[in-house]
């Protein structure tokens, strides 16, 4: 589970964030670039989401 005490500082600021349990898989960027990124150790959130309506689209994006 993420933990805020965890929280890489590459992260853009809240409410989304990647922690340091991050093994940099890939998916969150591959999926979804527009939000995510690599540093290439570890993923974070270079921008984070617009609004209830691009939180929401993004959730449906990683099923």
């Amino acid at each position: 589970m993420t933990q805020i005490k965890d929280r890489l500082k590459k992260n853009s600021p809240d409410p989304f964030f990647v922690d340091s349990n991050c093994i940099d898989y890939g998916s969150c960027w591959q999926i979804d670039p527009a939000h995510f990124g690599t540093t290439g150790s570890s993923s974070h959130v270079h921008t984070q989401p617009n609004g209830q309506l691009e939180i929401e689209k993004d959730q449906w994006s990683f099923y």
